[in-house]
């Protein structure tokens, strides 16, 4: 491993950066703090203004506060929806796009407490 991560740290952060996108926000962010370079490439715009979440992860969930201003576009199950949103408040998230939704996750929006996504930020939806 110690010798993969040496590999990986002579990359230039162009090729880095195509490598870090093909991995989930839970994979990507397991890289925290293994470096400063890590860090800023992960938090770097192009990486977290367009998430994928399609697993609750404590430690992700946790890390969304920091990193809520830079997400526009947030993909995630619509089981897992209300716990991500309620993580943060997401100022510049323009698109949420459902997964695993049927005609039931509209009912269950309209049941639940994040309709108010919907009806106050006018977000554009994708089911």
């Amino acid at each position: 491993m110690e010798h993969l991560r040496a590999q990986l740290e002579d990359l230039p952060n162009e090729i880095l950066l195509i490598i870090l996108k093909k991995l989930n926000a839970i994979d990507l962010f397991k890289l925290k703090d293994l470096n400063r370079r890590n860090n800023n490439i992960l938090y770097d715009e192009v990486m977290t203004s367009n998430l994928k979440l399609f697993k609750l992860d404590n430690e992700l969930i946790n890390l969304l506060p920091e990193i809520d201003y830079k997400i526009k576009s947030l993909n995630v199950e619509l089981f897992s929806m209300e716990s991500i949103l309620r993580a943060t408040t997401y100022p510049n998230l323009y698109k949420l796009g459902l997964y695993n939704a049927d005609e039931n996750g509209a009912f269950f929006i309209a049941g639940s407490e994040v309709q108010y996504l919907f009806i106050y930020l006018f977000i554009y939806l994708f089911i």
